[in-house]
């Protein structure tokens, strides 16, 4: 059995049958099975719930028996030693009903289809215009902002990089030089920043295997039928959206250790960021994974995948300092909650 199908078995435990917090943790820890050792912060990010929460869920799944610690690794972990996980299959496939129950989301609206998703004007925001929320906007405001000329010649570059990159594959393909005007450039312009160089790249290639040399302006009919192009690129993608939908940026508050200063963001992240997380709240308890995993929205995808690097090159910079504060961070958890029993409000 794969992570990817173990997870989706997760997913259709009933919350009736494990709570919500746990149920997450466990599909989190499913998607790495069957090498399961992430820190309890990188886990608790993939799960959706705080570090106290998610540490509590990880001792409620050992009490239940439905994970255990791998011989040779113990509870402590740390930075020095890496605490491995083990989950009973079996024990997991006990708790799954013969048809999934799909009671508590009755009455809720049904997420939008594929072609709905990407059915927007070129010209329109790729943040689907949705905007921050008053908090976060005054969290964003006691941050450093971000330079809007730097960001600005940043994501310039990025589609006139994509662009070349495209036209090479034209040239490549069709031996000749593909006819665009500087509005062209500019209709697609919002694709690229929205959905990412990857994503286009994949869809654009889908196009040049379908291209009837009678097409004049390849920009407008890739432009145009954009959807179409990236619903076919379905497999060059899958890694791509399995990161977007098993992975989240920071929030743009900052890091879980509130010791360390974060990097800042544009409002356009922000959104982005709130969008994601938005959907990710909705569709966390869905009993069809794959059903989710398939009609989850792109049209961010770039702007989200750029924050996950900068994350990861943004931890590595901080690396020690990161693995001091979470070990202090672990050894005050343990000796104020040795058992992990401790209630908290709201958690369930």
């Amino acid at each position: 059995m794969t992570g990817f199908e173990l997870a989706k078995l997760v997913g259709q435990i009933p919350t009736t049958v494990l709570p919500r917090a746990e149920r997450a943790v466990l599909r989190a820890m499913a998607d790495r099975y069957p090498k399961i050792w992430p820190s309890v912060p990188t886990l608790a990010k993939e799960a959706g719930y705080g570090a106290v929460q998610t540490r509590k869920a990880l001792n409620r799944l050992l009490n239940r028996k439905l994970i255990d610690v791998a011989p040779g690794s113990h509870r402590r972990g740390g930075h020095e030693v890496t605490t491995r996980y083990v989950i009973d299959v079996e024990a997991v496939k006990s708790l799954v009903p013969t048809k999934p129950d799909t009671s508590h989301r009755a009455g809720e609206r049904k997420p939008d289809t594929f072609e709905d998703e990407t059915r927007h004007s070129v010209a329109s925001s790729p943040t689907l215009g949705v905007g921050p929320s008053a908090e976060t906007r005054h969290k964003v405001s006691t941050n450093k902002p971000a330079t809007p000329n730097k960001t600005e010649n940043k994501t310039n570059n990025r589609v006139e990089k994509t662009l070349e990159s495209m036209l090479l594959l034209f040239d490549e393909k069709e031996g000749d030089v593909a006819a665009t005007t500087k509005q062209q450039r500019e209709n697609l312009a919002p694709i690229i920043v929205g959905y990412g160089p990857a994503f286009v790249i994949a869809a654009w290639k889908e196009y040049l295997k379908q291209r009837s040399g009678k097409q004049s302006w390849p920009l407008v009919e890739f432009t145009q039928n954009f959807a179409i192009y990236l619903k076919r690129a379905v497999h060059e993608t899958f890694e791509l959206r399995r990161e977007l939908f098993y992975r989240f940026p920071c929030p743009p508050e900052g890091y879980w250790l509130p010791e360390l200063e974060f990097y800042p963001h544009t409002p356009e992240e922000v959104a982005a960021i709130e969008t994601q997380r938005a959907w990710k709240r909705v569709h966390r308890d869905d009993p069809d994974i794959q059903k989710s995993f398939d009609e989850m929205p792109l049209n961010n995808a770039g702007i989200l995948l750029d924050l996950l690097d900068r994350d990861a090159a943004w931890e590595a910079e901080h690396k020690e300092e990161i693995e001091r504060l979470e070990d202090a961070w672990q050894k005050q958890q343990i000796k104020d909650d040795p058992d992990g029993t401790r209630y908290i409000p709201g958690e369930e």
